[in-house]
């Protein structure tokens, strides 16, 4: 969707680079790292308003869900509207290890 939509090449390149965003399918294989029993609420956010479309991210999002039989709560955060609240907290094990300052944090 984003090679064929109206942004300039640079900006383009820009969003398909290593630190640009991540495709749906990308973004699924984080979600299907992500799924374990302490993961309750998924929320999907960040979704192009030009490049992609709900529809599709709800679709990949339930199919790994069916696939994995996790029971959790999805949700997909819409562009211009608000979402519920969500109820955050850490579920046993230590606080991971910040990477240093200034360096970004690998997704994968």
């Amino acid at each position: 969707m984003l090679r064929m939509g109206t942004y300039p090449w640079s900006l383009k390149r820009r969003i398909m680079s290593r630190f640009g965003h991540l495709s749906n399918d990308d973004s699924m294989l984080a979600v299907q790292r992500m799924i374990g029993a302490d993961l309750k609420t998924l929320c999907m956010i960040h979704l192009s308003q030009k490049n992609n479309h709900e529809s599709i991210v709800r679709d990949m999002a339930n199919r790994i869900i069916k696939r994995t039989g996790a029971q959790l709560e999805l949700s997909i955060a819409q562009q211009f509207q608000a979402t519920g609240t969500f109820d955050i907290k850490r579920r046993g094990g230590s606080r991971p290890a910040m990477p240093p300052r200034g360096v970004q944090m690998a997704l994968f």
